[in-house]
């Protein structure tokens, strides 16, 4: 979910999805007046996020592969009788 507020009014946006994702990666750069902690101004005008999906996955592979498991992708293993995982 993604609202905002500006000269315009307000919006809200609503996303959903299903499915398996294997990659994503997004950088966001916000302006506007920016609260810290405490919930004072912080003099900031911006701030920027980056989610990297491969980021995330990385170290849980890495201590996969060294436990002596492996890494099969699941929609390419999948059963027979869950077929929409390879669909």
């Amino acid at each position: 979910m993604d609202w905002s507020a500006g000269r315009r009014g307000g919006e809200i946006k609503w996303h959903a999805a299903r499915g398996i994702q294997f990659f994503k990666y997004a950088r966001e750069r916000v302006f506007g007046l920016q609260f810290g902690p405490d919930g004072r101004p912080s003099g900031a005008l911006s701030h920027t996020c980056t989610f990297d999906l491969e980021e995330l996955k990385q170290p849980l592979l890495r201590a996969l592969i060294e436990a002596g498991w492996t890494w099969p992708p699941a929609m390419l293993n999948a059963p027979r009788s869950v077929p929409w995982l390879t669909e």
